[in-house]
């Protein structure tokens, strides 16, 4: 099968006779059926000279080579005049948020590095240094090295060396700290919300999406509505009541 390429999306695919055969007999085979009938009309054209005139001779010719022309191309080739459209059809996701008791606590044990991807992901460090400073971070912690606080073409001087080594270390510690104080909940709002990780706007770009907050029960909201998953719970009169748990042997989605 061969494809030739037209304007815009159009094409005109071919699909030669034969392609059950080896490729010389496929080709031995095109060959004679095209050569035989040119053959004949050749033939018909040197018989034609002696009853008519040359230039009628040669006008018939042409019609008839032309014409034998079409017929081959049309019964070997079996071309196909194919238009390609595309169309993106959105997929759908379901974002699920664990709105149990245990989403109130915080995890500061996490490791160094760790915070400082949570800390870019979340953009919880904008304010106190760049990006490229996290990445920075980053990849020491996971070359297995120590930090290097500062590169030694960085800053000749030793005084200004150590007063940029304190400010970074400090820097550092703020932001490892921030990502400390955030509750699990916490987050996840970050991590959804336009001034973080901006999830749920690049999700909402190509996808349906559902929000769904699950406890002891289920809740489902839009994208528009995501914030009220994390409104604190009322809480009820019945003590046995008050905790919210995540059960996923009774959670429905009805």
């Amino acid at each position: 099968m061969f494809r030739i390429n037209l304007l815009d999306s159009h094409a005109l695919v071919l699909t030669p006779r034969w392609t059950e055969f080896a490729g010389p007999l496929q080709a031995g085979l095109m060959l004679l059926v095209c050569l035989l009938p040119l053959a004949l009309i050749f033939w018909l054209y040197s018989y034609e000279l002696k009853l008519v005139a040359g230039r009628t001779a040669l006008g018939l010719l042409c019609l008839r080579v032309v014409t034998v022309a079409l017929i081959l191309f049309l019964v070997c080739l079996e071309p196909i005049y194919a238009h390609t459209s595309t169309r993106e059809i959105p997929g759908r996701v379901l974002v699920t948020v664990d709105r149990s008791d245990s989403t109130s606590i915080a995890d500061p044990q996490r490791e160094p590095i760790d915070k400082l991807r949570l800390a870019r992901a979340l953009r919880l460090g904008n304010d106190l240094c760049s990006e490229a400073q996290l990445v920075d971070w980053i990849q020491q912690y996971a070359s297995g090295g120590k930090l290097q606080w500062v590169k030694a073409e960085e800053f000749p001087d030793p005084t200004k060396r150590e007063e940029a080594t304190r400010d970074r270390k400090r820097i550092h510690d703020e932001v490892c700290k921030r990502v400390d104080g955030l509750t699990r909940s916490e987050v996840v709002q970050r991590l959804l919300a336009p001034e973080g990780g901006d999830l749920l706007a690049r999700l909402t770009a190509k996808h349906e999406c559902t929000l769904l907050g699950f406890a002891r029960g289920t809740r489902n909201v839009t994208p528009e509505q995501w914030r009220d998953l994390f409104a604190p719970v009322q809480v009820p009169e019945d003590k046995s009541q008050k905790e919210e748990k995540t059960d996923l042997l009774t959670t429905s989605t009805d």
